[in-house]
């Protein structure tokens, strides 16, 4: 019984930390833009064949970066145009003046698959 539940109790801490870590992979790519700090999980769920995780982050635009990037890189930054839309919209002038930080709650949603879990 004591070994089931160790078995048990492991196997959905690393499923959890898999979770999170695809999570911060994800934001990750915009590191170069903004600094994504203090990030945590609020709570996760099963849904049928989804696993749903909501979670925390606070985000910092870097500014400097932003306008050195859009005079370099183009490109670049109109990939990641959605992102700094999304953030504007959500957090307002002080953040993307980058004079405060902003605090994003989110859901991130993986489907089971026959290969695994993929985030949606």
């Amino acid at each position: 019984m004591f070994i089931t539940l160790v078995v048990f109790i492991s196997s959905c801490v690393s499923r959890s930390s898999y979770f999170d870590e695809i999570i911060l992979q994800n934001l990750k790519q915009y590191e170069d833009i903004a600094e994504i700090y203090d990030y945590r999980k609020i709570k996760e769920y099963n849904e049928g064949n989804k696993h749903i995780v909501v979670y925390q982050y606070k985000v910092k635009l870097k500014t400097d970066k932003v306008l050195k990037e859009a005079q370099t890189n183009i490109l670049d930054i109109l990939k990641k145009s959605p992102f700094l839309v999304e953030l504007s919209t959500r957090c307002g002038i002080n953040f993307i003046t980058g004079k405060q930080p902003c605090i994003i709650e989110d859901k991130a949603i993986f489907k089971k698959t026959a290969n695994g879990w993929i985030l949606k």
